[in-house]
């Protein structure tokens, strides 16, 4: 894997979910997210939902390259990306469902809007890698 390549996938991601997640999620979920009604930080502690973006976009940009099966960059991000969204969502959200009084619903949003972003964002990955990982592989 070319360190050019894995850092403009990361950063392409990283920028792609940060703007998703602070532009657009205020507009989706406009009461916040489901799962912290009963838990909700007075104040949320920004820096480490940046920091949590970062490490997703880092460990995407990673994982990504050891799955690719050579077919259209695009599509194997998308796959790719959607997959890792149900990985990260699923389990946390039937989790967070068992242990507290909320709508199933609201969590199936959740898990949803993690499954469209992370695509996106594994688009964007499979875009930056673009077919270089076929000939990295031979």
């Amino acid at each position: 894997m070319k360190i050019t390549r894995f850092a403009l996938a990361a950063l392409a991601a990283m920028a792609f979910l940060l703007v998703v997640n602070v532009v657009l999620y205020p507009v989706v979920f406009p009461a916040g997210p489901p799962e912290l009604y009963q838990y909700e930080r007075a104040e949320p502690l920004a820096l480490y939902r940046l920091l949590a973006m970062f490490v997703i976009s880092l460990l995407l940009a990673y994982v990504f390259p050891l799955g690719y099966r050579g077919k259209t960059p695009w599509a194997e991000g998308l796959r790719f990306g959607m997959l890792m969204g149900a990985l990260i969502s699923l389990p946390a959200s039937l989790n967070i469902y068992a242990m507290t009084d909320i709508e199933f619903a609201g969590l199936l949003t959740v898990v949803l809007w993690s499954v469209i972003t992370h695509g996106i964002a594994g688009t964007l990955i499979g875009v930056s890698y673009g077919k270089t990982l076929r000939s990295d592989r031979t």
